[in-house]
């Protein structure tokens, strides 16, 4: 497989990030070019917690997940995060 020049001297990757809201399936198009696995799952992770920071007081409970693919489409990495909120009055 050629690659282009410049991903052979930076050693970066694109990855997909697919999102998991609660039943609904939103898939990343377009990908980020990030420095391997460890980088991309690192940004899944800021993301999950971006998107529950969003929804607490949206509702009682979502559970979020991102699933990173790399270029070929195989899933690298599953994040998954549940927020649950009760009200004690």
């Amino acid at each position: 497989m050629n690659k282009p020049p410049h991903r052979e001297l930076t050693g970066m990757a694109i990855f997909f990030f697919d999102i998991y809201d609660t039943g609904e399936t939103i898939l990343d198009p377009e990908g980020v070019e990030l420095d391997g696995i460890d980088a991309a799952t690192d940004e899944a992770a800021r993301a999950l917690i971006e998107m529950a920071n969003d929804i607490v007081p949206d509702g009682a409970w979502r559970d979020l997940a991102i699933k990173v693919r790399d270029a070929e489409g195989q899933e690298v990495a599953h994040v998954r995060i549940t927020v649950e909120v009760q009200s004690k009055t």
